[in-house]
Parts: C-alpha cells; structure tokens; sequence
C-alpha cells in the first residue's frame, strides 16, 4: 500500500509510522519538523519537508492509496502566540489534502 503519512516526524505521527512501516508499505512523510524531529523518522521511506498548508503540497504528491493526516499545531499556548499558523496548520492543511484526494480518485 502506497500512504501519506502528515506530521510523522512527530510524537503521534512517529508511532503510527512505526506500526506501517513493515516492509510491505511504501510510505511518504510530509513534516515542516516544527515540532518533529527528523531522527524519528527511519531511512526506508520517503521524505519531504514541506508544510502542509502549503498548496504547493498537491504539485508533490503521488497517488496515495491511504492519507493520516495528523500533522498540526496542537498547543493551547501557541495558538494565541499565532492565531494564523493555528488557523494554517490544523484548518487549512487538511483542506489542502482533502481537494488532492478530491482530484487524485
């Protein structure tokens, strides 16, 4: 199975990508490593550092047989700090892969 993986380079993401990462999987992580770390990540897939805000993102993308989408800013403290990167990064980045898997049926 081909999976998108969003946010993978972080906490969540990083035990998600732990239990698909099985060798049978080939799997594609987009991460801003805002709150990620890169050395979650293991060396058998494939990486793209890019935001998930970005609509540049549906230029990038393969055909994905499956998406989880758990990138985001999770922080109570710092959606006051940045009201927009909130709105961006949990609101707007899920729009985005939602109109790529709306047009890459």
């Amino acid at each position: 199975m081909n999976i998108l993986i969003t946010g993978a380079a972080g906490f969540v993401g990083s035990n998600i990508l732990k239990e698909l990462n099985n060798g049978t999987n080939k799997i594609t992580v987009f991460d801003n490593l805002k709150t990620g770390y890169k050395n979650n990540l293991p060396t058998n897939i494939t990486f793209i550092e890019i935001d998930c805000c970005d609509e540049k993102i549906l230029e990038r993308c393969d055909v994905f047989d499956c998406i989880i989408h758990v990138a985001g800013q999770a922080s109570k403290e710092g959606s006051f700090k940045d009201v927009f990167y909130d709105l961006n990064s949990n609101a707007k980045s899920t729009l985005v892969l939602l109109e790529y898997a709306k047009n890459k049926q």
